[in-house]
């Protein structure tokens, strides 16, 4: 039964496919190219409060989406318009043609530069493995949940939980022929815990992607996020500190090198908003710390992110983008590439960032605010400022540890960058691979 109702999806998936075609080619006159993305998305849902089921359900989606582009030319200078739309395989032929008469008439607004659309490649492709790559997705579900709800030696308490896995299948079509099918997998967690050991009950979120079914991963986040609900619970209001060696960990480590990924960006760089320059040292000259080492790394172990083409269906490969602190590429789609005639290395959400020397140890050796957790983390990508205000935090200073909340930092990269250190650990959080910690010698921690 289920290999019949498979191939009735698949022969109404390519009937829906040759309609859209068919009404492109209609449409031919106003229309000079397309892309069309398709993702079918097999997803499975659980919703926890305190450990009993709240909710459990299960998707079956399509989802698709076509640009179309439309050429013109002014002063001699060529031009490409674009403009999407959704469509859905319960629309008649008069519905989806209207949908792309209206795509086909907005394309001619939009003013950019002219760029090409990708083209076939005769490379292979990697192709994922998950577990999540089953028919018995509610499976996958029970054994995350377990994973959350494992028993714990703690005070504080998980108080709600949400997991979410999707199954997903994408197709992009274009009209330079390109053709590519492959499977993405991605599980999702939410999790609430509360503690009430203190003066007040206090309550952390936690989330956390993965690609596949890890319990070691969802184990180590569960158990730290507890640590730190009970720490919290207990934690007294930060004091102000002039000058101290401040330690990002958790997540905002992820987040700190966000703004190297953004520098180095073709867009940001063709926008004239970047600093970065190919073959310069972006770190400048007599950097005291570590230099930055970041790869872009499409095929990355337990990330979502992870796809063999980006959605203009461009294969992917490895590239470096600073090797001790020097901008060795540029990165990012096929039209700003285009635009800074630099080869295109497609959308990469993945990065790795090399290890430093010290250990955590070394880095805790001197006073320090070690940060687990902020209220939120902020990180401009063109002037470099970053901080924000911290819920949890362990200060050392020298010869005791506190635990402080409602403190706050800020910083800017472009100062940060000629002395900072990062821990020889390293740690995965969605799709980032890199240092566990970062420590910033001399900062200003604001309190009471």
């Amino acid at each position: 039964m289920f290999t019949i109702d498979c191939k009735i999806r698949q022969a109404s998936h390519r009937i829906f496919i040759n309609i859209i075609k068919s009404l492109i080619l209609k449409n031919k006159k106003n229309i000079d190219g397309y892309r069309l993305v398709l993702t079918k998305i097999r997803s499975g849902e659980m919703f926890l409060v305190r450990d009993k089921m709240d909710m459990n359900r299960a998707k079956n989606v399509l989802h698709t989406s076509l640009t179309v582009y439309k050429d013109f030319e002014e002063a001699g200078k060529k031009y490409r318009g674009s403009a999407d739309v959704s469509l859905s395989p319960t629309m008649d032929e008069e519905e989806i043609n209207k949908k792309i008469e209206e795509a086909a008439f907005a394309a001619q607004f939009v003013k950019n530069e002219w760029y090409p659309l990708s083209r076939p490649s005769s490379e292979k492709p990697f192709s994922l493995s998950s577990s999540f790559d089953t028919e018995n997705l509610n499976e996958e579900l029970v054994k995350i949940q377990k994973a959350i709800y494992k028993k714990r030696d703690t005070k504080a308490e998980i108080n709600s939980t949400e997991i979410f896995i999707d199954n997903m299948e994408v197709q992009i079509l274009n009209s330079e022929g390109v053709d590519v099918r492959f499977k993405k997998y991605k599980g999702y967690i939410e999790v609430i815990t509360d503690c009430s050991i203190g003066k007040e009950e206090v309550e952390i979120y936690g989330d956390n992607s993965f690609s596949t079914e890890s319990e070691k991963l969802i184990d180590n986040m569960v158990s730290e996020q507890l640590k730190e609900t009970e720490e919290r619970a207990l934690a007294e209001k930060a004091k102000h500190l002039k000058s101290v060696n401040v330690i990002i960990t958790n997540t905002a480590a992820a987040s700190f090198f966000d703004f190297y990924i953004s520098q180095a960006s073709a867009s940001m760089v063709y926008t004239k908003s970047s600093a970065a320059k190919l073959g310069e040292n972006f770190q400048g000259s007599g950097v005291k710390g570590d230099k930055v080492n970041i790869k872009l790394v499409p095929d990355m172990a337990g990330s979502p992110y992870s796809a063999p083409y980006d959605g203009d269906g461009l294969l992917l490969k490895e590239h470096e983008l600073y090797k001790d602190g020097i901008v060795k590429t540029y990165h990012g789609s096929i039209k700003f590439a285009h635009y800074l005639n630099v080869e295109p290395t497609g959308n990469i959400i993945n990065f790795e960032v090399g290890a430093g020397a010290k250990t955590e140890a070394d880095l805790k050796k001197e006073p320090y605010v070690e940060i687990l957790t902020f209220s939120d983390f902020f990180q401009d990508e063109v002037t470099g400022d970053f901080g924000g205000e911290f819920r949890l935090a362990r200060y050392f200073d020298g010869k005791a540890l506190h635990i402080i909340n409602n403190g706050s930092i800020s910083g800017n990269m472009f100062d940060a960058q000629k002395e900072f250190y990062f821990s020889k650990e390293r740690v995965q959080h969605s799709n980032y691979l890199g240092p566990k910690s970062i420590m910033i010698p001399n900062m200003e921690v604001l309190g009471d």
